[in-house]
């Protein structure tokens, strides 16, 4: 009887144990260490065991997260802004780019485009995966013309945008100078 007795306590209190760790592990706490030394050796496996699901799990965190830095590095260095918005409006994630051609600091959803230009928010919020746009809009620096490009992707089970933005200023600039440039060609001729 003492010994059935024993094994239940043991049953109860590793099964304890094992749902205070996945309990931890789901709110993302590392904190937690069970005792390996001055205990039953029943109990040392377990105790072990579950030290070492701890640590896996946190190894491949800190891996994920050394990840999202390293591309989020890479998606701040390009010259094209990019923005990730889900259907509500919500922009998910953007990079540096994106920030300074649509002239805002911060960007958490959509409608906050309106401060810049009401058109903007619109083209933002209703540009389609596989079309491309084009918008212009003032802010302090003047005419800001840019185009956009949105494709779809699924994140965590739900669809989302990426939309490309581009400046075209410089190449509205050159299109205007080639013109100017053939007109005063003509002009030449003809006098």
């Amino acid at each position: 009887v003492f010994t059935l007795a024993n094994l239940v306590n043991f049953y109860r209190r590793d099964r304890r144990k094992i749902a205070f760790t996945f309990d931890a592990l789901d709110n993302k706490d590392y904190s937690f260490k069970f005792a390996t030394k001055d205990i039953e050796p029943d109990e040392v496996l377990v105790n072990e065991s579950l030290n070492r699901i701890k640590q896996i799990l946190q190894e491949a965190g800190n891996e994920a997260r050394q990840k999202e830095k390293y591309y989020e590095v890479i998606i701040n260095s390009v010259n094209t802004g990019i923005l990730v918005v889900d259907d509500k409006g919500n922009v998910l994630q953007n990079n540096d780019q994106a920030l300074r051609l649509l002239g805002v600091s911060v960007l958490t959803h959509c409608s906050q485009l309106s401060k810049v230009d009401d058109m903007l928010e619109k083209v933002i919020t209703e540009i389609l995966p596989g079309e491309k746009k084009q918008t212009s809009f003032q802010d302090e620096r003047g005419t800001e013309n840019i185009s956009l490009s949105a494709s779809s992707a699924t994140l965590d089970n739900e669809k989302v945008r990426i939309i490309a933005v581009n400046d075209i200023n410089s190449e509205l600039d050159e299109n205007e100078l080639d013109s100017w440039i053939k007109l005063i060609r003509v002009l030449t001729h003809e006098i």
